[in-house]
């Protein structure tokens, strides 16, 4: 095993607290700011780009997590390592374009 069992709770944690920040975060995106915005370009950007992306990358948090778990002793299958990097690679791309849509 790679991580203590202190770790691995310390990491589940710190997960479910990122989760539900990125659940929080589009829900008041959404029921708060976006009502407020008097373009409706704004509004578009925010719910169909920041909010959109916003479920990417928890989905892709998840996905990770859910296909190769921290108490994890085995190698990945092919397959698994090919979806864990198709979820980084959504995490990291929609970083990129969820700043994108905020600038």
């Amino acid at each position: 095993m790679i991580y203590t069992p202190e770790q691995i709770d310390q990491i589940t944690h710190e997960k479910s607290k990122v989760l539900n920040r990125l659940i929080d975060l589009k829900m008041t995106l959404t029921f708060q700011f976006a009502p407020t915005l008097q373009s409706e370009r704004a509004r578009e950007y925010l719910l169909h780009g920041i909010c959109r992306r916003l479920d990417v990358l928890h989905q892709s948090i998840r996905n990770v997590f859910e296909i190769f778990p921290l108490n994890r002793e085995n190698h990945l299958t092919h397959v698994e390592l090919s979806n864990v990097e198709i979820n980084l690679h959504a995490f990291t791309i929609n970083i990129y374009g969820l700043l994108d849509n905020v600038a």
